[in-house]
């Protein structure tokens, strides 16, 4: 038996970048990439937006709209909308309500057809939009030896490159992996 093939689309959230912190900016990042794995959808996505007067997406209407084809069309469907956080609270219960919605009325008709990864700091308008999801909670110990990996790595490239002695190169790396966990070397916050 073969599994089903997924498809997964992302978009991270910025703050202070108007293009990357609204609904309509992460339904069009999605859409953009969904329409490279369904090409077929181009002219009817196009023939939509040509009877709506708009050259580019603006009307959250439609964007729903299509992004219910895709999921229609596509057999298993992963969205990861990182950094949800960054949007004001009216955009980001815009675009949990529409997402939860959608997966809730999938997992009845087809159980894991379309999952959802929301990374975000954790406001209490998210984890009330989302008291039915599973939640994890990441912390600094979580992410410890991926950083420590990655400062080892990192630190031996610069060491080779830049001719560093064994001292500075450990000092460096201690310095680094201190403040990783949001302290300085003698123990204050930044």
């Amino acid at each position: 038996m073969q599994k089903a093939a997924s498809t997964t689309a992302y978009f991270y959230c910025l703050e202070n970048d108007p293009r990357k912190n609204d609904c309509i900016s992460i339904y069009r990042g999605l859409l953009s990439q969904l329409l490279q794995h369904c090409q077929d959808l181009i002219p009817f996505c196009y023939e939509k937006l040509s009877s709506h007067g708009e050259l580019n997406l603006t009307s959250l209407a439609l964007a729903e709209k299509l992004l219910k084809l895709f999921i229609e069309k596509i057999p298993k469907l992963f969205f990861i909308i990182d950094g949800l956080d960054e949007c004001d609270t009216t955009q980001r219960t815009l675009v949990l309500t529409f997402l939860t919605s959608i997966v809730e009325r999938w997992d009845d008709r087809e159980p894991g057809k379309l999952c959802v990864l929301f990374i975000s700091q954790d406001f209490p308008d998210i984890r009330k939009t989302l008291q039915t999801a599973t939640v994890m909670d990441l912390t600094p110990e979580d992410n410890k030896n991926d950083i420590k990996a990655y400062v080892l790595h990192w630190s031996n490239k610069i060491q080779q490159k830049y001719e560093i002695d064994d001292k500075d190169i450990d000092f460096i790396k201690e310095s680094t992996l201190v403040r990783s966990k949001g302290t300085t070397p003698c123990g204050k916050r930044i």
